[in-house]
């Protein structure tokens, strides 16, 4: 659980070219993969197309193949461990979920990539035994337990704030750390802040203020 305030604003400046030249390069870079691997793709689908299997498709253009025995909806193996190196796994999981064996599937699409899946067998459903699932539904129990105090946690400390209370005093008492980011931008946060706090920020008024219509670069506090 992650609480923001922002502390400032810096308003939107104009950039010189050289300042943008770096981000103009890595920009013509990434056109130039992902021309690659629309290539690619295109290649794939034609040899599909042409009756290969997703597997020799992938092996004439040396492209890595990986075959998972069994997967369940929650994305764990047989033995009720999460499935390891499945790239969006999630997302993977839903589609094979949603298709059959021996279906041509689309492709998903992944960090300016793509994902092919097949199906190869079914397992069908069944009733786990006590022994079996014991263990998840503990794990999951206790994951909800910490998510729903943290909750509370984070609504009290709000509630203060807002009645007067400062974040570093507040931090303090509950025995949690304050981290303070500047220049904090949205093509280039920092590497400790993540996508979501990020959009917190962005959609954070100055001192609880409206915010100003554009903005570049926002200073701020973090404690979580």
């Amino acid at each position: 659980m992650v609480i923001v305030t922002v502390s400032k604003i810096i308003p939107e400046e104009a950039k010189t070219f050289a300042d943008v030249a770096p981000q103009i390069r890595n920009e013509i870079a990434l056109a130039r993969v992902k021309k690659t691997v629309l290539d690619i793709h295109d290649k794939i689908e034609e040899a599909r197309a042409g009756g290969a299997s997703l597997e020799d498709a992938a092996q004439k253009l040396k492209l890595p193949v990986v075959t998972y025995d069994a997967i369940d909806r929650s994305g764990r193996d047989p033995a009720g461990k999460p499935t390891e190196n499945l790239p969006h796994a999630a997302e993977v999981v839903n589609a094979a979920f949603a298709t059959d064996v021996g279906v041509d599937n689309d492709p998903l699409e992944a960090d300016g990539g793509y994902i092919w899946y097949d199906v190869t067998g079914i397992t069908p459903a069944r009733e786990r035994n006590l022994d079996e699932v014991k263990s998840q539904v503990e794990a999951q129990w206790r994951d909800e337990e910490v998510a729903s105090r943290l909750k509370a946690k984070a609504a009290d400390i709000l509630d203060k704030l807002k009645n007067g209370g400062t974040l570093e005093a507040l931090a303090s008492a509950s025995s949690v750390k304050v981290e303070t980011a500047t220049g904090v931008t949205r093509t280039k946060p920092p590497e400790t802040i993540s996508g979501r706090m990020i959009d917190a920020i962005f959609h954070t008024a100055l001192e609880l203020t409206p915010a100003p219509r554009a903005t570049s670069r926002r200073n701020g506090s973090c404690s979580g």
